[in-house]
């Protein structure tokens, strides 16, 4: 039994390039909703900002911390976004 729990939790466990993939597509897709259906529902279009903006400041977080192995360059263009 503990097998199959192993086995369901390697399926559940993204990498984290599919999460942050994700993630965009997920932001993208709200903004690109509420641009083609209009900015009348406010609630849709405030829940489409929220999400693109904690994405954005997710990055900028994970990029200053020292830990982070991308170029200093790249993460502070990141950052500057």
């Amino acid at each position: 039994m503990s097998h199959d729990a192993y086995a369901r939790a390697q399926k559940t466990t993204a990498h984290p390039r599919d999460a942050e993939y994700k993630a965009f597509t997920e932001a993208t897709r709200k903004l690109m909703t509420v641009a083609k259906e209009g900015r009348d529902d406010l609630k849709q279009l405030i829940e489409a900002v929220h999400l693109n903006r904690s994405l954005w400041t997710t990055l900028a977080s994970d990029c200053a911390d020292a830990r982070n192995q991308l170029p200093s360059e790249t993460r502070a263009l990141i950052i500057s976004l």
